[in-house]
């Protein structure tokens, strides 16, 4: 959207408007924002009306004439221009009114999910889940464990595989994805299909397992164990044992060896082996003999008996039959893994049925996840502007943050009210009845925020504001001002503000660079028209603080300190130029001024007829402790002296800071501008977004409070010290990050 023409007749007490609004880029200044500074009942509010009215797909009313109203809006971009009908207004204009009362926060699921992702998700997931789930189904049978009924089948069967096998961090199919490998580790003793999960991991059976004494005899029973094995004819306890043994005769039953008429020969036994029958008697022959073994024997029985009660009975038959596990049993971790493995080695095909499915689906859902969670990151970054900007008692957080993403919920929003130091959380409704008018604007904003981030598209939105300051108290306007900056940098937005206070007009003016400024006026005919901006105002507030140093100089240092950067203007209006270099340079790091005292300002300030006492500490160093003391105080209260000193000590720390980031050693070298020209050359050398969005509140706010003139003081006026002191402290742990002095 290069322009767009709006030609308005008898809307809303309009009786006609015509003008084209231009947002082309030229130059340095900036041309996405154009500002209406409109006194009441001049045109904002029936201006925001109509244009309102006519994206809702409404005819504006006329009240005031009974003239039909007539309209008709045109977009220039891309060398063409087209007129607009309702439905294109109702697309690319936004109105956001000065206030409304029945925000609720229910348009902000377009920005978090959107159907189309989340069906596909859906269907992709309740897919994966079905077979997980048929496949835990056969689990369930195979293994013979017992649900309770209280439980949910296939949650209590992959809790325990969880458990069992120490996953605590992984999806459950993404495990079985990497446990997949080791199925080739299959060295279990027993037949799978024979035993049910709770005859060997029963709890009885485990706290037994635990005891120092039974755990004392399974390592005799193995060391015992071994000695024999190593004296066998067949068996060699590290390449050939008896599980060696027991997977090799599995191995040639299943794959026929003897069938086609092979024959094994064993090292010490004369005669081949020609089936299956001799293979096993052999095994078990041998076996047998090392089982009969006295020692082996004392050990075995000291295990055995312990687990005779009637819980553990089975347990003892399996030990009887198979007394080749014992060794296992040292490791009872180890031991489960084992019987995992070889139940999913039995159910083979479903396991790796299941694996794949999953793997083929999971590069499908992980793009899902991550455009998922794109949106719910930009979402998070709204919250997080309000939290940390708008001072307010409360803080917010999204309740079903997981459920949004993906699912249908709505998103529910939590207020968390700050009652001393313990957060209540309340609702909205009983929020907006205890907050004052300045809070509940704040969280009108938050529907705001949501609303205009909700409009991005691949066309440029047009966002009217209509009295937007109104909305705001004194401790948030900067807040606003900040965000508006934001959005006037970004090329999908283009913004009309109307507003009545010209402070509020003025600040936006200076500290967006705006282009585009204009009074709008009514001709004797009731034309309303855009005159560029060319008025100044005027006004001297600083009677008060010039007496209070009369008075009692020692008392107010901090007083003598705000009035440099006022002084330093008369200087420049005077044409004083030594003078105003010289305060100048103090509201500016500069290396040659680091040690300059205060009495070193005793001449300067007697030319005004200010006495001010015989102060040998450093201007620098007074600043610093002025603000300090300001930030450790609690008050709401307006304090322009307050004000004047925290943004001279925020500017001097963040030109310092800046100064020793990019080693410079002569101040004498960097442009006029100093605090913007540090801030151009930190941001080439600088990938870090956090410090560099500190320092560009730096350089938006503190020009505003410094930049004093004999005129008007209400960027002073109209916010408390919240702003500058969290921008303070921003500033200080950005110098302690960095462990500058």
């Amino acid at each position: 959207m290069d322009k767009i023409f709006i030609n308005l007749k008898n809307c809303h007490g309009i009786k006609q408007f015509k003008h084209t609004f231009n947002f082309e880029r030229t130059g340095v200044k900036n041309t996405n924002i154009s500002l209406i500074y409109a006194p009441n009942g001049m045109m904002k509010t029936s201006f925001a009306k109509t244009l309102r009215d006519i994206g809702n797909n409404e005819s504006p009313q006329n009240q005031i004439n009974g003239q039909p109203p007539l309209y008709n809006i045109k977009i220039y971009e891309d060398d063409d221009s087209f007129e607009i009908d309702n439905e294109e207004v109702n697309k690319r204009i936004f109105v956001i009114e000065s206030m409304n009362r029945d925000f609720s926060f229910e348009n902000t699921t377009p920005l978090i999910s959107n159907k189309q992702s989340r069906d596909e998700y859906n269907e992709i997931f309740n897919d994966l889940i079905s077979k997980k789930n048929e496949f835990l189904s056969i689990i369930k049978n195979k293994t013979k464990i017992s649900v309770p009924r209280n439980e949910d089948p296939y949650d209590f069967i992959e809790n325990k595989i969880n458990n069992d096998l120490n996953n605590d961090s992984e999806s459950f199919l993404e495990f079985l994805s990497s446990f997949s490998e080791e199925l080739e580790n299959d060295d279990f003793p027993l037949d799978i299909d024979s035993i049910k999960y709770s005859d060997l991991f029963d709890e009885a059976i485990l706290k037994l397992l635990k005891e120092e004494d039974i755990q004392n005899n399974i390592e005799s029973f193995s060391n015992n164990l071994n000695r024999l094995l190593s004296k066998s004819k067949i068996y060699d306890v590290e390449h050939f044992n008896h599980n060696h043994a027991s997977d090799l005769a599995k191995a040639i039953k299943k794959n026929n060896l003897f069938e086609v008429g092979h024959q094994i020969n064993f090292k010490g036994v004369r005669k081949n082996v020609s089936d299956y029958k001799e293979l096993n008697k052999l095994l078990n022959k041998q076996m047998d003999k090392i089982f009969k073994d006295a020692s082996l024997k004392d050990d075995f029985e000291n295990i055995n008996k312990k687990f005779s009660n009637a819980k553990t009975k089975n347990f003892q038959n399996i030990l009887v039959e198979h007394k080749e596990i014992i060794p296992y049993l040292d490791d009872i971790d180890n031991f489960k893994k084992s019987y995992w493995i070889a139940v999913f080695n039995s159910e083979k095909e479903q396991f790796f049925t299941i694996i794949n499915e999953y793997n083929d689906k999971h590069s499908e859902l992980d793009r899902i996840r991550l455009d998922a969670l794109n949106e719910q990151t930009e979402w998070q970054k709204i919250i997080e502007i309000f939290n940390k900007r708008f001072h307010v008692p409360f803080t917010l957080k999204l309740k079903n943050k997981e459920d949004v993403i993906l699912k249908e919920d709505t998103p529910r929003i939590s207020f968390y009210y700050e009652d001393n130091d313990e957060p209540i959380e309340i609702s909205l409704d009983t929020l907006k009845e205890i907050s004052s008018a300045g809070q509940e604007r704040a969280m009108y904003l938050l529907d705001i925020l949501y609303q205009i981030e909700a409009k991005k598209s691949d066309k440029d939105t047009l966002l009217i504001f209509d009295d937007i300051a109104d909305s705001f108290d004194y401790d948030n306007k900067y807040a606003i001002i900040e965000y508006i900056y934001e959005l006037s940098k970004r090329d999908d937005f283009k913004i009309i503000l109307l507003t009545h206070n010209f402070d509020f007009f003025r600040a936006l003016k200076s500290r967006l660079n705006c282009k585009y400024t204009y009074f709008a006026s009514k001709t004797e005919y009731g034309i309303i028209k855009l005159e560029d901006n060319n008025f100044e105002s005027s006004n001297n507030i600083f009677v008060e603080i010039r007496k209070r140093i009369e008075e009692n100089p020692e008392e107010h240092i901090r007083d003598i300190l705000a009035l440099i950067p006022f002084i330093r203007n008369l200087y420049e209006y005077n044409g004083n130029q030594e003078n105003f270099l010289k305060l100048t340079k103090i509201l500016h790091y500069d290396f040659d001024y680091n040690e300059v005292p205060l009495n070193s300002l005793t001449n300067i300030y007697s030319e005004w007829n200010i006495q001010i006492p015989n102060n040998t500490e450093k201007i620098y160093q007074l600043i610093f402790q002025e603000a300090e003391e300001i930030t450790q105080t609690r008050t709401t209260k307006i304090n322009i002296v307050n004000k004047l000193v925290l943004s001279m000590a925020i500017r001097l720390k963040a030109e310092k800071f800046m100064i020793d980031y990019l080693n410079i050693t002569d101040t004498s070298e960097v442009d006029k501008n100093q605090t913007r020209a540090l801030f151009n050359m930190f941001k080439v050398n600088s990938n870090e977004n956090k410090d560099i969005e500190i320092l560009e509140r730096v350089a938006i706010m503190t020009p505003e409070n410094i930049h004093v003139n004999s005129f008007m003081y209400e960027p002073l006026l109209d916010m408390s010290d919240a702003a500058l002191k969290d921008l303070y402290s921003d500033v200080l742990d950005l110098i302690d990050s960095y462990n500058y002095s």
